[in-house]
């Protein structure tokens, strides 16, 4: 189970860190700039050996994120890449975090 946060993070994989770029670790620590903290997460080569994943997403803050993961090709927020994986991948989303969509989920 994953979640998102409004600029498309998921676990700790944060925009423009090195994290986002491991190949062979399944876990790493890394400092995250936007935080001035230290964070462990979880890789990409973990995650697409998954083969179910569940988002939990709340709250309109995180609406435009998820529209982009969701309906842009082109996305290159973290939790897009999550998408990369062989992994079906459920998305509950409430009101407000699908507030964005152009085609409202079921």
């Amino acid at each position: 189970m994953l979640g998102i946060g409004d600029d498309g993070h998921t676990l700790s994989l944060f925009p423009e860190t090195a994290a986002l770029e491991e190949t062979e670790r399944l876990y790493v620590a890394h400092r995250v700039p936007k935080l001035n903290e230290w964070r462990l997460t979880a890789t990409f080569p973990l995650i697409h050996e998954a083969r179910h994943i569940l988002f939990l997403v709340s709250g309109k803050e995180k609406a435009p994120a998820v529209a982009r993961i969701l309906e842009q090709t082109d996305a290159t927020d973290p939790a897009k890449r999550v998408l990369d994986g062989g992994a079906e991948v459920v998305w509950l989303l409430d009101e407000g975090a699908a507030s964005n969509l152009k085609r409202r989920p079921v």
